[in-house]
């Protein structure tokens, strides 16, 4: 993918309102998930499988307020973030 732009985030209304409840709990919420969606925009590869929703990946955020999972799926132009779940930290 050298040389290739980012892919467009797209944000679904669930992620965005998950995102607006963490920003108000998770301390640095804003930095943690803008970094992932950087992350994702540029390797969408990088996420694991989803079971059950073929397309569809997850990558984990991990803030000092806990564990996360992004779960999103992607194409050539966008990648769409789908939803935010808490896990927990030893899980990853």
């Amino acid at each position: 993918m050298s040389g290739r732009q980012p892919r467009r985030v797209v944000r679904l209304p669930a992620y965005e309102a998950e995102l607006r409840r963490l920003r108000v709990e998770v301390r640095r919420a804003d930095e943690a998930f803008a970094g992932l969606e950087q992350v994702i925009a540029r390797v969408p590869e990088l996420g694991m499988a989803v079971p059950g929703h073929p397309g569809w990946c997850a990558r984990p955020v991990h803030t000092d307020d806990g564990s996360f999972l992004v779960v999103y799926s992607f194409d050539e132009r966008d990648v769409v973030c789908r939803g935010i779940r808490r896990v927990p930290s030893s899980t990853f």
